[in-house]
């Protein structure tokens, strides 16, 4: 099941944050992002969000990954976590599978 969280203004009833909310060039969209724990991942993650995407946020690390889903849904935007280590090859079929159920329900 693809989660979504969106945060709405207290006045407006609407959802909150820059080009998540207003429309942004990937409105719609679902961005995959692997290593979206911290560095370049999370900042990736943090530019998708603030282009409209719905992020899922990937990575063995829980309180990184964690911590990015809370920074996007904060700003306005539609973000997930989900527990992968790429490591083991058998968790990547269930998260692109994931990833496309997402994909498909968001356009």
């Amino acid at each position: 099941m693809c989660h979504r969280r969106v945060i709405l203004s207290r006045r407006t009833r609407e959802p909150t944050g820059g080009a998540s909310a207003g429309g942004g060039v990937l409105q719609g969209k679902t961005a995959l992002v692997t290593a979206a724990a911290s560095g370049m991942g999370r900042a990736g993650a943090l530019l998708f969000a603030a282009q409209g995407a719905h992020v899922i946020a990937a990575d063995v690390d829980g309180q990184g990954r964690e911590d990015a889903v809370a920074e996007i849904v904060g700003t306005g935007g539609s973000a997930e976590a989900h527990a992968v280590d790429l490591g083991e090859r058998s968790t990547a079929p269930s998260l692109l599978s994931h990833a496309q159920a997402c994909s498909t329900r968001t356009r």
